[in-house]
């Protein structure tokens, strides 16, 4: 009886190692898959940090054109700027100034009139009407590109939001895969050192048992 008692004590604290060594690989394989999902999340982040920031820059030049645009807007209400000082910076005014004008002096010259007074009028009036017209486009075009300038502002301004959005979202599951990972490690200590208890404590249960059980056997003897 002792020997086998010697060797269930030993089978239950040769158990207890092994569940102390089980309990401790699930917690390592529980923290290993919390890590790798960590690492996976954080690369999800900096990887949407990235296209963010390249979409960004492809949006940018379009909003400094708009505000671009919206200066020069400014300083027409404001009378800093006269339309006859923006139209002599226009490539297109000139060429279409330079064409009239030659059209017209071709015209003048072959009726005989290029000296005349009415050659005079006709080329205030022309280069009058052109610059009226030619001024109303380019506010058309200074207000269009300000419109393009406000909606790529716009979309920055959301793609910045979404970019928050996400990361935050992303942010608040590292945190939590952060608390499952301690959480897998205290449980797995708890298990390891549960499991030891017990290849420990079964052996003594049963020392404790046996020894109940020769006293009593011992007391049956000498009452006999």
């Amino acid at each position: 009886m002792g020997a086998i008692s010697a060797l269930s004590a030993g089978a239950s604290i040769v158990g207890g190692f092994l569940g102390s060594d089980s309990a401790d690989d699930a917690a390592d394989a529980q923290i290993a898959a919390a890590n790798a999902a960590i690492d996976n999340t954080q690369a999800q982040i900096s990887a949407n940090d990235a296209n963010v920031s390249a979409v960004a820059e492809q949006i940018d030049p379009f909003a400094q054109v708009g505000t671009n645009a919206l200066k020069l807007i400014n300083q027409i209400i404001k009378g800093k700027s006269s339309p006859e000082e923006l139209l002599v910076q226009t490539p297109n005014f000139q060429f279409v100034q330079d064409e009239l004008n030659e059209n017209l002096t071709n015209v003048l010259k072959a009726q005989g009139n290029f000296f005349s007074g009415n050659a005079v009028e006709e080329f205030q009036d022309r280069n009058a009407n052109l610059a009226s017209n030619e001024f109303a486009n380019f506010v058309n075009l200074l207000l269009n590109t300000a419109g393009i300038g406000q909606n790529a502002t716009a979309q920055k301004a959301n793609l910045i939001t979404n970019q928050n959005a996400t990361n935050t979202g992303a942010s608040n599951t590292v945190a939590q895969l952060f608390t499952n990972a301690g959480n897998a490690e205290a449980q797995g200590e708890l298990n390891s050192t549960a499991a030891l208890v017990g290849g420990f404590t079964n052996p003594i249960n049963s020392l404790a048992a046996l020894g109940a059980q020769n006293d009593a056997l011992s007391n049956i003897l000498a009452a006999a």
